[in-house]
């Protein structure tokens, strides 16, 4: 066992493979020296990167080569760029934030899944998205060129941001023949693109590297995407026993993965939550799965309460079950956050009111949402219970805010949440209530 990318250039290494790639090299890159000996090597760079190219000629590295040559690749604007090698920056700097997972954070993963996204996503929090961010960067730099607002712009969500100095592409649905499966036509004397994704035939997906390309778009490969099925839950819905997961007692029965029945006493194993292993309608006390308590009944946590339930503080001060989004616009309540949502409220929102006391509220709204801004300070809200709406660029070429909890869309969302809780949420486990799996199982 070595630590990765730990060997210094120049020192040796017991083999270097024929693509030179070693992960113990600290610049992931091996060659044999002089001596024909195999030794770690500074990977291989451009003299600046961010120059334009005529010629693949023009890529070669400046160092070891040890890597395959660069190409001279078109980018969307019409120029062309070098692809970048290892030793790039930006390819740099996204190694760099690599090996700060591996060192920092990886233990926290199966060893299997030690250099899987998922489980990066999981613990290396803002770190994951500045790797993404450099590394997707460095796989496209030859189409988004050697400005870094390019690379916001294509990967970022602030490219949608209104600016008064930038007019927004307008984008439409059409249909259009094309026999080099070209997806999305463009038109250079309205700016305007037309998206037939009809002519990419199977296998293939419409994907621009851009937003903004400025010119016709084929049909690209699919990539395969890597991720985990997720086994059942006990009471969630199975056909064979090997449909249900690890808090489940393996059985399918009825259709139904099996959990804890009540009053069976059983020790939960280390960082696991006991709750998952009972069945719909109980929880784990400590000892045994019991049954969840009713509307009004004490409690300590939301999962010992039924499904349609919260416990929170009342406004005299005793935590119990309460009926999830139940409490009137005006009706006081215990507690109100400085984010001023609250489960409690029927609109989601609490504010406190002229005499100081902490009540449910309307949910911040526009007057009219269906109406077009310039920028975010057409958006402003009648409360200011929300953080301020925007003003974004709608692929209508047109600029809109986006939605506050109540406006009408977002209230019809809520709506619908509350009969998933009302009606069908105590089909799952108490600590799957809210989870999408068993959702679309009952729902």
């Amino acid at each position: 066992c070595q630590k990765i990318y730990s060997v210094k250039i120049g020192e040796e290494i017991h083999n270097c493979s024929s693509s030179h790639v070693s992960n113990l090299c600290e610049h992931r890159h091996c060659m044999e020296n002089s001596n024909g000996k195999p030794v770690c090597v500074e990977a291989d760079k451009h003299q600046d990167y961010k120059l334009g190219c005529t010629k693949n000629s023009e890529c070669n590295s400046t160092n070891s080569n040890a890597e395959f040559p660069s190409q001279c690749m078109c980018g969307l604007s019409g120029d062309s760029y070098c692809t970048l090698y290892m030793g790039d920056g930006p390819r740099m700097k996204a190694f760099e934030l690599l090996k700060i997972w591996y060192y920092d954070y990886s233990q926290n993963c199966n060893t299997a899944r030690r250099d899987k996204p998922d489980c990066q996503a999981d613990f290396w929090g803002d770190g994951f998205l500045e790797y993404n961010y450099y590394f997707s960067y460095a796989v496209n730099f030859p189409y988004v060129h050697n400005a870094l607002d390019c690379a916001v712009k294509v990967f970022e969500n602030s490219y949608y941001e209104a600016r008064n100095n930038r007019k927004c592409p307008q984008y439409s649905c059409g249909y259009f023949e094309s026999d080099s499966q070209m997806c999305i036509l463009y038109d250079p004397l309205s700016n305007s693109y037309t998206i037939d994704a009809s002519n990419c035939a199977t296998g293939t997906e419409c994907i621009s590297n851009s937003l903004e390309p400025e010119m016709n778009v084929t049909c690209s490969g699919s990539s395969a995407v890597e991720f985990i099925t997720t086994k059942k839950f006990p009471g969630e819905k199975c056909q064979k026993d090997s449909d249900c997961g690890e808090y489940t007692t393996g059985k399918c029965e009825n259709n139904r993965c099996q959990g804890k029945g009540k009053g069976v006493p059983f020790d939960v194993p280390s960082g696991k939550p006991g709750d998952y292993y009972c069945n719909p309608g109980l929880y784990y006390d400590g000892t045994e799965c019991v049954e969840q308590k009713s509307l009004d009944q004490n409690c300590t946590r939301t999962n010992e309460c039924q499904n349609d339930a919260v416990c929170e503080k009342n406004a005299s001060d005793y935590q119990i079950c309460q009926k999830i989004y139940s409490l009137k616009t005006g009706d006081q309540i215990y507690s109100c956050p400085s984010s001023h949502v609250s489960n409690l409220c029927e609109e989601g929102y609490c504010t406190k009111n002229q005499s100081g006391y902490l009540v449910c509220a309307l949910a911040d709204r526009h007057l009219d949402y269906t109406k077009k801004c310039s920028d975010d300070v057409d958006c402003k809200g009648e409360y200011d219970l929300e953080y301020r709406s925007r003003c974004l660029c709608g692929l209508s070429g047109e600029k809109y805010c986006t939605l506050y909890a109540g406006d009408r869309p977002r209230l019809q969302t809520l709506k619908l949440s509350k009969e998933w809780f009302y009606e069908y949420s105590q089909n799952c486990n108490t600590g799957r209530r809210n989870k999408d799996d068993c959702q679309a199982d009952f729902w």
